[in-house]
């Protein structure tokens, strides 16, 4: 998606994600219909067999697709900003502290839900 995007314009972005997850929809639905088709004439082993000439050509296609354009520079591509998630409170609590350095305390006996053997396996809870 991101490499196909690096050389369209912005009003072309839209329609091109379309198509991209058209064709997506059309491998969801076909690959199994496939897969039971080769696994029906060769056996179980036909979905091994589907799969490795599905990658060979994957392969060769993106090989030679390599070889018809141009890479594009950094300053061709589209900007790149990294965005991290914030912390849960139940990683703050796995790092040992708060948004502060302060322990999370939770806001019930979260214990109190648990079967008893949940209780053996939660005991830092």
């Amino acid at each position: 998606m991101a490499y196909t995007n690096d050389y369209l314009d912005q009003s072309d972005m839209a329609s091109a994600s379309a198509g991209l997850l058209f064709i997506y929809g059309i491998g969801s639905m076909g690959g199994p219909i496939i897969t039971g088709w080769m696994m029906g004439i060769i056996g179980p082993d036909g979905y091994w067999v589907y799969m490795g000439v599905l990658l060979a050509l994957l392969t060769a296609y993106a090989g030679w697709r390599t070889t018809q354009r141009r890479a594009l520079t950094p300053d061709e591509q589209g900007s790149f900003a990294v965005i991290t998630p914030n912390a849960t409170p139940g990683s703050r609590r796995g790092a040992g502290g708060g948004a502060v350095g302060r322990p999370v305390a939770p806001a019930c006996d979260l214990t109190a839900r648990l079967p008893p053997w949940g209780k053996w396996f939660n005991a830092e809870l």
